[in-house]
């Protein structure tokens, strides 16, 4: 089941419960409160009746005007009314009844109780003619206190009290029924408006109760359908942040998960991409020497040459040969660079510098290019043969784009206490601004078929910067095409 309905549902089911509990009780108590008040006015007007025979029995005594029955029939009949009947019963008076209506009855009784104590055990009696209830009740009253009982009679219901009262030395029961049907019928009234009016407030509040669930998770589902977006390879997929609450914050934070992810995917995507390059340009650099070599190796091998063409075959493979040679030596060398376990030295950056001169002087003298240095005199933490590696591959870069009559300035120096920094600068033909991301790639070369015209593999810068990060600094290059190219190499130590 999905979150929207078990909010519904759950939602939808504790509200009936809790206001089909808060009504129920509410109407009990306002039919408790409606009830006592009959019982309190059917006590009260039993206590007047007493007095009231009591004192209209004394003034027959003293006046002897009307016999007990008629004196008592006429107080009967006095009190008498639709929602009250009386009966005096006992000693040699007949049972005087007042209202309308005949016939026996019969009346189940409810909870019976005195004034004092308010409970006794429930009767079931027929009644006399004219008076609902039992006469059971008058049985058990006393000279002292007023008992009570609930009686139903059919659909109706009758409070019924009795007490012992002395008429001329006599004993004799007063008896009252009192018509409480109406307190019983609205209790049933209320009942059952309030179960229409239950059923209205659970429609209303089913449909407010799911608008609000719908509200409350259209984040999930938005990022439940994004979700799908991303496993199904959109992985710039985002989900707009309405809020901010939890729902939110989770929100922000799968927004950052996907831009992350997608960041990820990019570089996976681009290293796959620079592996795929690799191979290709590694298959086509070991291609072209081997078919050189075989092919001139098959001449020389199944055809007579005559000494100059055989000489020519023999430095073509020559030349070819010491290519392959300079490809695997790169080769093993980025390779080495990943063990990152070399021993690092303090050597004078002056010494380190000016030993590069002698180095490279046949082919600076070669290529007719001049070559200046500038370094200051300081001592700096390096592994000397990785330092030289790299700044043969520099100026090896430098004098191929310089040609004859070019200029190379290298600059060494300290900027700070924890670095050192040296600066190949030539005035060449420089590098295209499209080509400068990534000629540091391995097997790159912003110019191809010069490249590969002059025996380069793409591989000297790429590996000038594994030198770099083994440093732990960083290699800047800036060029111009058809100015020149600074290349800035700063190195810890």
């Amino acid at each position: 089941m999905k979150l929207t309905w078990k909010l519904f549902f759950c939602t939808l089911l504790i509200t009936v419960l809790v206001f089909g509990a808060g009504g129920f009780v509410l109407i009990t108590l306002t039919f408790n409160t409606a009830l006592e008040r009959e019982k309190a006015s059917a006590l009260e007007e039993a206590g007047l009746l007493r007095h009231t025979f009591q004192a209209s029995v004394s003034s027959l005594r003293e006046w002897r005007v009307l016999p007990v029955q008629a004196l008592t029939t006429s107080i009967v009949s006095r009190f008498s009314s639709d929602r009250l009947r009386l009966r005096v019963t006992g000693g040699d008076l007949k049972p005087v009844l007042s209202g309308s209506g005949a016939g026996a009855g019969t009346g189940t009784a409810g909870a019976a109780g005195t004034a004092d104590t308010g409970a006794a055990a429930p009767l079931a009696t027929t009644g006399p003619q004219g008076f609902p209830g039992n006469g059971g009740l008058a049985e058990r009253a006393t000279s002292d206190t007023i008992i009570y009982m609930i009686v139903q009679q059919g659909e109706s219901h009758y409070l019924q009290t009795a007490q012992r009262v002395e008429l001329l030395g006599v004993m004799v029961s007063l008896e009252t029924s009192r018509d409480i049907s109406a307190v019983f019928t609205e209790r049933t009234e209320l009942f059952g408006i309030y179960q229409w009016l239950m059923l209205g407030m659970a429609a209303v509040n089913g449909i407010l109760v799911f608008a609000l669930a719908r509200w409350t998770t259209a984040p999930i589902r938005r990022l439940s359908k994004a979700t799908r977006s991303i496993a199904e390879g959109r992985y710039l997929e985002k989900v707009p942040v309405r809020s901010n609450d939890d729902l939110g914050a989770l929100t922000q934070d799968f927004n950052q998960m996907a831009e992350s992810l997608t960041c990820t995917v990019r570089e996976l995507e681009l290293s796959a991409a620079r592996e795929h390059d690799f191979v290709a340009n590694f298959a086509h650099e070991l291609k072209t020497p081997l078919t050189s070599i075989i092919g001139y190796a098959d001449l020389l091998r199944s055809q007579r040459l005559s000494k100059g063409d055989a000489q020519l075959a023999v430095s073509y493979i020559f030349g070819e040969g010491r290519r392959l040679e300079s490809l695997s030596m790169k080769l093993l060398d980025l390779i080495v660079m990943q063990r990152r376990d070399f021993e690092l030295q303090h050597v004078g950056l002056r010494p380190l510098l000016q030993s590069i001169r002698t180095a490279v002087f046949p082919l600076l003298r070669e290529k007719g290019v001049e070559l200046d240095i500038e370094a200051a005199s300081t001592t700096v933490l390096c592994e000397p043969d990785l330092i030289k590696t790299l700044l043969l591959n520099l100026i090896d870069n430098a004098c191929k784009a310089t040609g004859q009559g070019g200029h190379i300035h290298i600059e060494g120096s300290r900027p700070s206490e924890q670095d050192f920094r040296i600066v190949v600068k030539d005035d060449g033909m420089g590098i295209p601004e499209e080509d400068l991301p990534r000629i540091t790639e391995a097997f790159y070369r912003a110019d191809k078929s010069r490249s590969r015209a002059e025996g380069g593999a793409g591989l000297g810068l790429a590996l000038c910067n594994e030198i770099c990060a083994l440093h732990s600094g960083t290699m800047d290059i800036e060029s111009t095409e058809g100015s020149g190219t600074r290349v800035s190499v700063t190195l810890k130590g």
